[in-house]
């Protein structure tokens, strides 16, 4: 009974000792660039995870429109399956004469497994509208391109796979590419990811049972080729007695 309770008290250390080891996702930052035209904005990235703008027009305009975005806290322990907010986007607009037309947001975070770092670049496009109130014909519109990060996250001996979702204005439940903002007003999208876990790549069986066919008739064209080529040497044979 000693024995038999000591490897039940092995097995559970064991089993406890390999469970799942949490995925991280810290030191979210980002930096606005390639402002189209570049004389047209201002330009100020934050240190760390503050919020860096993009202004335009440029000074002395005392009225200016612009983007902002502020990078999301770190993310201790992400948890699975579940929209996890990586940033905050903002569109402010104001009556101006003169904008921008696209700008690009280069975004990455860091991670406690391999890879340690992710990273990719959106790219928005930014359609200033008439100064007049009243929607839909004064609201800018803001299109963001798809962004396709998708990437397995290894920590120790657990797999994840991180997915970008994108830009969502109603907590992440629906996502959207473009967004509208009334004259005078601020639009206000959040930027999620999801982790999900990853098992080891194992074909589907119907993915087995097509690779099984395959498999069979590879094996049956080499058997019937083997024939052949068995009937050509004795029929060489032949003529050469």
């Amino acid at each position: 009974m000693r024995s038999i309770a000591l490897a039940m008290t092995i097995l559970l250390a064991a089993a406890t000792s390999a469970s799942a080891a949490p995925l991280d996702i810290t030191d979210i930052v980002g930096g606005w660039l390639n402002a189209v035209p570049p004389a047209n904005a201002t330009i100020v990235n934050a240190a760390n995870q503050g919020t860096d703008t993009v202004r335009w027009p440029v000074p002395p305009d005392p009225n200016q429109s612009g983007y902002n975005f502020t990078p999301g806290a770190d993310i201790i322990g992400a948890a699975l399956n579940t929209p996890l907010l990586l940033g905050t986007f903002q569109h402010i607009n104001q009556a101006i004469f003169s904008s921008i037309t696209a700008v690009d947001y280069a975004f990455g975070f860091s991670t406690n497994g391999v890879p340690n770092a992710l990273s990719d670049t959106f790219h928005f496009d930014h359609n200033e509208t008439l100064n007049a109130p009243g929607p839909p014909a004064s609201d800018d519109i803001v299109t963001v391109s798809s962004v396709s990060l998708n990437e397995l996250i290894t920590v120790g001996v657990d797999q994840f796979f991180f997915n970008l979702l994108g830009f969502s204005t109603d907590g992440g439940v629906t996502f959207s590419s473009q967004f509208s903002s009334p004259e005078g007003g601020t639009n206000t999208a959040q930027l999620y990811g999801r982790v999900t876990s990853q098992p080891v790549g194992v074909p589907e069986p119907a993915s087995l049972l097509l690779f099984g066919c395959g498999l069979a008739v590879a094996v049956a064209a080499r058997r019937k080729m083997s024939s052949r080529m068995r009937q050509s040497a004795s029929e060489i044979c032949e003529l050469s007695s």
